[in-house]
């Protein structure tokens, strides 16, 4: 199998803005070239069932890494299309104190940040993996979104950690009642 070219553009972003890039996929057996790809670009290449969809493959990854090492985890899904390089977005990162960040929030069931792109800086790590752990992987989608779409979030204000949302959908002059990605495709 091959990297479909929206992820590699996606990675070489990354790439400019992360220290060491972690690939989740579902095949373990990759094309030549895409081998060639990831040694290339130094990303590391993991293989986890689809299970639990993006929180069952980033907690198969959260176990496998030192986790106490770590500065900062981005946990970044395949849903994301590169339109424009992220250095603003970084750039925000960097200047927040924030110590979870996502790229779009959603007042849609509960106030939470959108997990297709999140930000979790040094105090927020091992309380999430160790959430990761209690909860562990899913198949059904209501108990995903109940448990990590939106238990994530309240689970880190119940922490007092602070979050932060690079769109924030509450500052918007229109506003929006529920998830933002409904409405602002138009």
């Amino acid at each position: 199998d091959t990297i479909p070219e929206y992820i590699r553009a996606m990675l070489i972003e990354m790439n400019k803005h992360c220290s060491k890039i972690l690939l989740i996929t579902e095949r373990k057996k990759l094309a030549q070239e895409a081998i060639s790809f990831l040694e290339n670009n130094n990303i590391e290449h993991i293989t986890a069932r689809n299970k639990g969809m993006d929180f069952g493959k980033w907690y198969v990854a959260l176990k496998q890494i030192n986790i106490e090492s770590w500065d900062r985890i981005i946990l970044l899904n395949d849903s994301m299309f590169l339109i424009r390089p992220l250095d603003i977005f970084f750039t925000w990162c960097n200047n927040n104190s924030a110590s979870v960040k996502g790229l779009l929030n959603s007042n849609e069931r509960q106030t939470h940040l959108q997990s297709y792109f999140l930000v979790l800086e040094k105090e927020a790590l091992l309380p999430t993996l160790k959430y990761f752990k209690k909860y562990k992987r899913f198949n059904k989608k209501r108990k995903i979104i109940r448990v990590y779409e939106l238990g994530l979030s309240q689970f880190w204000r119940d922490l007092d950690l602070v979050l932060g949302s690079f769109i924030d959908i509450n500052s918007m002059r229109t506003g929006f009642a529920q998830n933002p990605a409904y409405f602002l495709l138009e």
